[in-house]
């Protein structure tokens, strides 16, 4: 019953903690003055930095018409840079957009809208998921007067950019290609089993969301995973934890056991995760635990690569274009992922929201840029500002 009650509790925890360190900043303000004081009427030369991921039309447009309404101008990351290292002045109203892991609606959406606003952006890619892809894919170039009648393609919310499509937006100089880790990386941290693979809504079941795990001592990148196998606690990979590499022949009894027992109708009947349980106990308790951890020289050496082949791809596909700016994958690094980056030759670190740094002014360290939620946006001074509650609803903060 104990690890039943777990399984539960780590569920509901894992469900909600992605948006605490957003309530916690909110609460202490720990976010930039004009987000939680609406009687602030400026900048107070500072340079916020949104992050999106995917974008709908009607949303998105709107918020590019707040910003050109109220006079805000966008900052590409070299622009952020220089005023950072106090070699450009900062304009009184400027703002820089991000966009994460280059989604299909960044080409589809995104990218015309961008072009009709006179905006700019930088998109923090993954090139090890990127494919090379030469069909065009539509957007919303034709219909872009009238957004509410393009709505984002299906496939557009599951599928990344194609290199195709990234280097036609590198070469506008509207949308600058930089780096989010070569893989976007999970890795399992401990032997503690949390859940196990099903096909049930929110699950985890895409690439994003799969720790990489090993299949005869080589890493599956593509992390294809299959029902039934065990799934423990995990964090980025730069993050910095020592990576578990669990039992594959656990692993194996596991996918054997749900294949044998109706595969995804398995996970239907009560009691799935509790006989599932059951059997990783009973392993155990006959084999001994049969993981092991990775040393730090290991993890240092894995660190490394995700940042360096990262910024070695992209120039690679994207001749003439230096990559030097780098977005860490869910807003999370550590000081050594941090010193690599420096090494390697990357110039910034974009992060989410840090502990003592709320927001970008002139002398802060660009290597530790910090980022606002895209919605936050409509707290920005100016006519047609939001309350902070209104900003607030709807999204799932608790």
């Amino acid at each position: 019953m104990t690890m039943i009650k777990g399984l539960y509790l780590n569920k509901l925890w894992q469900g909600h903690k992605e948006n605490i360190p957003d309530l916690l900043a909110v609460i202490y303000r720990g976010y930039p003055r004009f987000v939680f004081d609406g009687r602030v009427r400026t900048l107070e030369g500072q340079v916020p930095v949104f992050s999106f991921h995917s974008v709908e039309p009607d949303h998105f447009e709107s918020q590019l018409k707040y910003l050109k309404h109220n006079g805000y101008r966008t900052l590409t990351a070299d622009e952020l840079l220089a005023t950072l290292n106090r070699e450009m002045p900062v304009p009184e109203r400027a703002v820089v957009l991000t966009f994460d892991d280059g989604w299909g609606s960044l080409w589809s959406v995104a990218f015309p809208l961008l072009k009709r606003y006179g905006y700019k952006a930088v998109a923090f890619v993954i090139p090890g998921l990127v494919e090379e892809e030469t069909v065009d894919r539509s957007n919303l170039e034709g219909s872009i007067a009238d957004p509410s009648k393009g709505n984002v393609p299906e496939t557009d919310r599951r599928r990344l950019c194609t290199w195709a499509e990234l280097r036609v937006m590198q070469e506008s100089g509207v949308i600058d290609i930089q780096s989010h880790s070569l893989n976007h990386a999970r890795v399992f941290t401990s032997s503690k089993v949390v859940d196990f693979l099903s096909p049930r809504p929110g699950g985890v079941s895409s690439k994003f969301k799969l720790p990489v795990y090993q299949e005869s001592g080589r890493d599956r990148w593509d992390r294809r995973g299959q029902l039934g196998m065990p799934l423990y606690e995990s964090r980025s990979l730069l993050a910095g934890p020592l990576r578990y590499f669990d039992d594959e022949t656990l692993r194996q009894i596991c996918i054997q056991y749900v294949a044998e027992h109706g595969g995804p109708d398995f996970f239907s009947h009560n009691g799935s995760h509790r006989k599932l349980l059951r059997l990783v106990r009973d392993y155990r308790n006959n084999r001994g635990e049969q993981g092991r951890f990775q040393t730090a020289d290991e993890r240092d050496k894995a660190m490394a690569r995700e940042l360096e082949g990262s910024k070695q791809l992209i120039e690679e596909k994207l001749p003439g274009h230096r990559v030097r700016h780098h977005g860490y994958p869910w807003w999370s690094g550590c000081d050594q992922a941090l010193e690599l980056s420096k090494e390697i030759g990357y110039d910034t670190n974009f992060w989410g929201r840090l502990l003592r740094r709320a927001t970008n002014r002139p002398g802060d360290d660009p290597f530790h840029i910090v980022r606002l939620r895209d919605y936050y946006i409509f707290r920005l001074p100016g006519d047609g500002r939001k309350s902070l509650l209104s900003t607030l609803t709807g999204r799932s903060l608790l």
